[in-house]
């Protein structure tokens, strides 16, 4: 074979890889590193998946929790029903020992309440039921009149029953006090 055409036939490959390689070699260094990123943000992808599961079983404790939690709260919190049969309850409890001076009729707010869970904080909606009242009383009759009020029950239920801005002032030449104070209870919006 003669040497000539030894020559081109290695030289042209040669040339066209070479041209190949000069002509595209910056789209081929941009593709690699476009390649290299979208690698790196799965490799950063995988880690966070990783962390997230060696988080979830505290979570689920978590959840665990604050379902026990929950289910405490409804357990001794009245549904909307029965807050207003609380509220009136403690009238008839009244008429045993007091004299009612000033019934205010019930009002309902809408609250918001923060709480702490292990992710964060959370906010919760609750309606705050409430009922004020003046009465006049002997000391003791008040006593076991707040106690009455605190044991109130809703079908076998303790109830949560708030006594709020207790006032207490003697009325003039009478052995009877007179007693300003609001009943609460609370219920969860229902959904």
């Amino acid at each position: 074979m003669d040497k000539n055409l030894l020559v081109v036939l290695i030289l042209i490959p040669i040339l066209i890889i070479g041209g190949d390689s000069y002509l595209n070699s910056k789209k081929r260094s941009f593709e690699i590193m476009t390649l290299n990123a979208g690698i790196q943000e799965k490799t950063d992808q995988i880690g966070e998946a990783n962390e997230a599961k060696q988080r979830l079983p505290v979570t689920q404790d978590s959840i665990k929790k604050l379902k026990l939690q929950y289910n405490e709260i409804i357990r001794n919190l009245p549904s909307a029903q029965q807050a207003e049969i609380l509220i009136k309850q403690s009238i008839p409890i009244a008429d045993k020992w007091l004299q009612f001076t000033e019934l205010s009729p019930m009002t309902k707010t809408r609250n918001k309440m923060t709480i702490k869970v292990s992710s964060g904080e959370t906010k919760i909606d609750y309606d705050e039921i409430k009922m004020k009242m003046t009465i006049k009383s002997l000391f003791a009759k008040l006593g076991q009149y707040l106690q009455e009020l605190e044991n109130i029950q809703v079908q076998g239920v303790r109830k949560l029953v708030e006594v709020a801005g207790l006032e207490i002032k003697a009325e003039p030449n009478s052995e009877q006090l007179l007693v300003t104070m609001e009943v609460k209870t609370y219920t969860l919006p229902e959904k």
